[in-house]
């Protein structure tokens, strides 16, 4: 019997994709299609920035970092214009369709899901506003419980929520640094949703942890697949 009942969701880049049509359409100086372009790197280099400041214990603006890295500026005044004339939830607003599928899947299976969340206060604005509203158990986000993956306090508020067993839970993001670390900290199963490859499975992730074992998808679709195949290498 599958001994996982539960699975916690990141939203950004797992539940939810980048617009990167607001940031264009904001500044006008750089088009949607370079964006696009730069993403992927982008965001590799971004978890690269996180695993420095944690290692290095430098609190870092998340979301400023991300937004000089795609842009290739240090601008502040243009960095500043950004965060001043986008609203969040414009900036997270394309529906991963593949997951929408993948999680309809696992609750016939009879596991509950919900989501932890770095956000600013609108996470679950922003579920109700799309297409997963109504599918989730409950949403954390940090803004509301104060603490910020990959602090285990905020994996530890999910699981005192659920009333489940940190073994019996399993946590999905796009961040190794975030939410890999985070929830292998907590003690929980993590899985790297890694959809542009980012993270080849010949190459070691920085946190190599041998109290729980990570995981590397590159499809939603494989997620389903996925937890009937390693059921009997989870942790009991």
């Amino acid at each position: 019997m599958n001994n996982i009942e539960w699975i916690f969701f990141d939203i950004g880049n797992t539940l939810m994709n980048f617009n990167y049509k607001t940031i264009a359409s904001t500044i006008k100086t750089v088009t949607e299609d370079v964006l696009e372009m730069r993403s992927s790197a982008a965001w590799r280099k971004l978890n690269d920035v996180i695993e420095d400041s944690i290692i290095n214990h430098k609190k870092i603006d998340v979301f400023r970092q991300f937004l000089e890295i795609i842009l290739e500026t240090d601008d502040e005044y243009l960095i500043n214009f950004i965060l001043n004339n986008t609203n969040p939830l414009n900036l997270w607003n394309i529906v991963n369709e593949e997951a929408i599928d993948a999680v309809f899947i696992l609750k016939t299976r009879g596991i509950k899901v919900a989501i932890i969340s770095n956000s600013d206060g609108t996470a679950k604005k922003l579920i109700d506003s799309s297409k997963w509203s109504n599918i989730f158990e409950f949403v954390i986000d940090s803004h509301e419980v104060c603490f910020s993956k990959p602090d285990p306090k905020i994996f530890f508020s999910a699981l005192n929520r659920a009333r489940i067993d940190v073994h019996r839970a399993l946590y999905i993001g796009d961040l190794p640094a975030l939410d890999v670390r985070g929830a292998m900290d907590a003690g929980m199963n993590a899985v790297l949703y890694d959809p542009d490859d980012k993270y080849p499975a010949n190459e070691p992730l920085t946190i190599n942890y041998e109290s729980a074992r990570c995981h590397r998808i590159t499809s939603m679709v494989q997620l389903p697949l996925l937890i009937d195949l390693i059921k009997p290498q989870w942790r009991d």
